[in-house]
């Protein structure tokens, strides 16, 4: 996806990228696969990381019953969030967008 281009400007900002995603884990791994996705992701069918930062059966989310929304976060070494982009639908944040995020800590 557009985040293995810009892997190594991530680098360079001491950034890590992880995701998470609910999706049936077999699913998962066919995508990363197709996609050659680049960075580890994190399997969370229970929600615990999505409960944990506000993005789990956000009201109006999605119209499909209690899911994970489309989110992304940038946040510091001390787990402080300090910005975020948080979706109720589909989503689309450029990956320019969240690299200045990062030279702003």
């Amino acid at each position: 996806m557009e985040l293995n281009e810009y892997l190594s400007d991530m680098k360079q900002e001491d950034a890590v990228v992880v995701a998470a995603v609910t999706d049936p884990l077999e699913q998962s791994k066919q995508i990363a696969e197709e996609y050659n996705i680049n960075y580890p992701i994190m399997y969370d069918p229970n929600h615990q990381l999505g409960s944990k930062y506000g993005v789990y059966n956000v009201p109006g989310g999605m119209d499909m019953g209690p899911v994970d929304t489309h989110s992304i976060f940038v946040i510091d070494k001390e787990g402080v969030i300090q910005w975020s982009e948080i979706s109720i639908q589909e989503m689309y944040v450029p990956t320019e967008e969240v690299l200045e995020e990062l030279k702003k800590l």
